[in-house]
């Protein structure tokens, strides 16, 4: 019984990161980009329902990219925080926020010259309010050149 649960849990959980959390902005066109060349990727979510606190972590590829910086855009938080070398960043309120609309961008630059593709960069939230996982609504990414 207790496999079981877990199946279904593990199934549950996947299910809302991929479709719940999916990109959902398909405007994007394909750029080339040299190497040493800098740009920016933008996050946004549609909307986060009541949270306390969300992660990001962000996956590309380390051979092509690198990641220079990142931060979140809302001066609210208790502690809005990025750490480089792990591709992640945590944010945390006070007060049950709802948290929506362009919410993080980060600094990359190409190690080499590639043609940006959406495929290029994925972002997984987890969202939270105390102790309790929520579900995402549409994350997005766009570049700024």
């Amino acid at each position: 019984m207790k496999k079981y649960i877990s199946t279904i849990l593990a199934i549950a959980l996947l299910f809302s990161v991929f479709t719940g959390c999916g990109k959902t902005n398909d405007e994007n066109k394909p750029f080339d980009v040299k190497a040493g060349d800098v740009f920016t990727v933008r996050v946004s979510m549609e909307d986060s329902g009541l949270i306390k606190s969300m992660a990001l972590t962000i996956y590309s590829d380390d051979e092509t990219f690198e990641i220079l910086d990142g931060k979140w855009l809302n001066h609210q938080a208790v502690i809005a925080d990025f750490n480089r070398e792990n591709k992640d960043a945590a944010i945390a309120f006070k007060d049950d926020t709802n948290y929506h609309g362009e919410i993080f961008e980060f600094t990359v630059k190409a190690k080499k010259d590639i043609t940006v593709i959406d495929e290029g960069f994925s972002v997984e939230p987890v969202l939270k309010n105390e102790q309790n996982k929520l579900q995402c609504n549409g994350i997005s990414l766009s570049y700024i050149l």
